[in-house]
Order: C-alpha cells, then structure tokens, then sequence
C-alpha cells in the first residue's frame, strides 16, 4: 500500500514539499540532519519552521494506493499544480525532481549482480574497514 502526502507550512498553511511513500516514509524528513539530506531546501525549510517552534503539517492528498506506478503519476501531478520554487513560475515546492523513481537495486540493476569479488578485492576492502565500527 502506498500513499502521496504533503508537508505544509503551519505558519502560513502553504504546501512545501509533496512525496510518495509506504509505511512510516512521511515522517522520514523529519529525523533528517544537514549532512545526511538530498533536499538542503527542504531540510531548511523544516528547521525555520521548528526555529519558529512549530512542526511541518503532515496530510495525506491521497491513501491506500495498491499501484506504486499509480502513487507516482498522483504525486507527480501534485508536484505539477503546485509547482517547484527553483523550477516552476510561482511555485511553492521544494521538491527538486519530477517523476523521481529511485532505481530498484536488486537483481541485474544491482552492479555486483553475477560479479564475484576476488582475494585481492576482499583484502583491500578488509584493510580499509579496520578499526571502523560496523554498522550493525
């Protein structure tokens, strides 16, 4: 199941930032840091709001979409109307991209698909991890 939602601006109620998401996605922006953001725009924009002591408004324009390539085409279309600050003629957005699907890293879209690392290969990625701590 997938959803569109929308952050808002509690201050002025303008729509800032549109995205497609499952599960928990929408709240994902919110524990975003400035180094660890695609969107400096977005990332800024929530921070002014929290400087103000508020929080972004979370709506959901559309809910319980069985297709993904559905949720896609609703939030693009979203992204249209209210247009892209950077891009469109009096838009509010700070979406950056349209149509954005991320790739889908399994199976042949994978660059190790079918690839095998040697014993050099995995030796040098062993000496380069030394002393980091894992990520789990």
């Amino acid at each position: 199941m997938y959803y569109v939602y929308v952050y808002i601006d509690p201050r002025d109620h303008v729509p800032f930032y549109v995205g497609k998401g499952s599960n928990n996605r929408a709240w994902d922006h919110l524990r975003e840091t400035s180094k660890k953001t695609e969107n400096i725009a977005k990332y800024q924009k929530i921070q002014s709001i929290r400087n103000a002591g508020m929080e972004p408004i979370v709506e959901f324009a559309y809910e319980n979409i069985h297709d993904e390539n559905e949720a896609y085409l609703l939030e693009d279309e979203l992204i249209q109307h209210y247009g892209r600050t950077q891009l469109d003629h009096d838009g509010v957005l700070t979406n950056v991209c349209l149509g954005n699907k991320p790739p889908k890293n399994v199976g042949k879209n994978n660059g190790m698909y079918g690839r095998h690392r040697t014993d050099s290969e995995k030796q040098a990625v062993s000496i380069a991890n030394k002393g980091k701590i894992p990520w789990n």
